[in-house]
């Protein structure tokens, strides 16, 4: 890791007056890493340079700001996930990220995690929202949904192991606690797992909550479940994930998605996702769920208990 601190001084009034210090600022250039008990840079200006920077559990900074290609990420399977609570603004540039894919529970495992296939063989997709597609094997059941549509804060669940192994992982757990603008011209993801065989099932999508001033941009916000990976076997494909989003100020102009995964066999497509958005031009509240062309399994909501607003299928 090349970090490179600085801190600007500045003199006030007559040479015998104490100096003034300017905002601290931690750029990261090669990969690095901040666990979760690292409080060095806490409130900082911290900025990523076309580098993977893994963040664990919660910090505070003072911005962020993603560019030149640059990844920021939680270490794999960690419960807490990346939690960030950014006092002024957070922007990621074209071509950069905050990237959870694949980092949730690993094959097999979690709430909604899909069954093995028996004798290894097409196992059943991870769900969050979406349920699990079914894998054609006996008892290569989908998983089941669980977590909450207003305050997503769960790592998605990963597919059923295939010949050998080879379930996909969920998508982990992000949460973004912005004073200012979040300005997303790159990528937020939060997708599933690929599977690392063709029988293997797809590892449901993880969790997306914003809280902003502002949303704007041109980028995307996603929590997939994860489709077959090579175009063979009945494996099942994971569920979408869940997003929440809410904002003062909604401009943003990218795409917002939470399918569930395709399967080769059309039979265990992944169900779809959910996406909750409140803001001032949408003070009650909007639920979306939708998952493009595909069949899927189901999606299960409380209603009118957790939604106060709209629900567009």
């Amino acid at each position: 890791m090349r970090a490179k601190p600085s801190q600007v001084c500045l003199a006030v009034g007559t040479v015998w007056a104490l100096p003034v210090c300017a905002q601290q600022v931690i750029e990261f250039t090669s990969a690095g890493t901040i666990a979760c008990d690292d409080l060095r840079y806490e409130d900082y200006d911290v900025i990523v340079t076309g580098a993977t920077v893994t963040i664990d559990c919660t910090h505070r900074f003072n911005s962020l700001l993603v560019r030149g290609g640059g990844v920021v990420t939680h270490s794999a399977a960690l419960e807490e996930g990346l939690e960030l609570i950014v006092a002024e603004d957070v922007t990621i540039t074209q071509g950069s990220s905050i990237n959870v894919s694949g980092t949730g529970y690993p094959a097999g495992t979690g709430p909604g995690a899909g069954r093995d296939g028996v004798n290894g063989a097409n196992g059943g997709g991870g769900a969050y929202a979406g349920g699990g597609g079914d894998g054609s094997d006996t008892n290569a059941l989908g998983g089941e949904t669980y977590g909450s549509i207003k305050e997503p804060d769960q790592l998605g669940s990963g597919g059923g192991n295939g010949t050998p192994n080879g379930g996909g992982a969920g998508g982990g757990r992000l949460r973004l606690d912005v004073g200012g603008y979040l300005e997303n011209f790159g990528n937020i993801r939060a997708d599933g797992g690929s599977p690392r065989n063709s029988r293997g099932g797809g590892g449901s999508g993880g969790s997306i909550w914003i809280t902003a001033e502002g949303l704007s941009g041109v980028g995307s916000i996603t929590a997939n479940g994860a489709s077959w990976s090579d175009g063979c076997c009945g494996a099942g494909a994971g569920g979408g994930g869940r997003i929440a989003l809410y904002v003062d100020d909604d401009s943003f102009d990218g795409r917002v998605q939470a399918y569930g995964g395709a399967a080769w066999n059309n039979l265990g497509h992944g169900g779809c996702g959910t996406i909750y958005t409140r803001s001032a031009q949408k003070p009650d509240g909007e639920l979306y769920i939708a998952n493009g062309t595909a069949n899927n399994m189901g999606t299960e909501f409380a209603v009118p208990t957790e939604i106060e607003g709209d629900v567009v299928v």
